[in-house]
């Protein structure tokens, strides 16, 4: 399967939280295609603020990344409940990927 080139999910809140600096901090290990230290930042940042949506979108990207789409998909799921506009979007790359 050849790689998608995958668009990150970046929280529109202004202000800088904990678990908003997990997540710039994640973005940019997610960038670097450092997918292991992008799943531990987002998780992190999750285990502060364990609702927050950008958060859970991204953990998913990585997931689909890292070719676990059941992981994936379990977390979308999660991540409709919290962001359902940007868990769509991730839904949709997925199905991308997987195709």
């Amino acid at each position: 399967m050849m790689p998608v080139p995958i668009p990150l999910v970046i929280a529109s809140r202004t202000g800088s939280s904990p678990a908003q600096e997990y997540l710039g901090l994640g973005v940019t290990a997610h960038q670097r295609s450092d997918f292991g230290e992008a799943e531990r930042l987002y998780r992190q940042g999750l285990r502060i603020e364990p609702n927050n949506g950008p958060l859970t979108n991204n953990l998913a990207i990585v997931y689909v990344q890292q070719n676990n789409p059941i992981e994936a998909l379990l977390t979308i799921e999660r991540a409709t409940m919290f962001a359902p506009a940007d868990a769509a979007f991730v839904r949709a790359i997925l199905a991308e990927a997987m195709a």
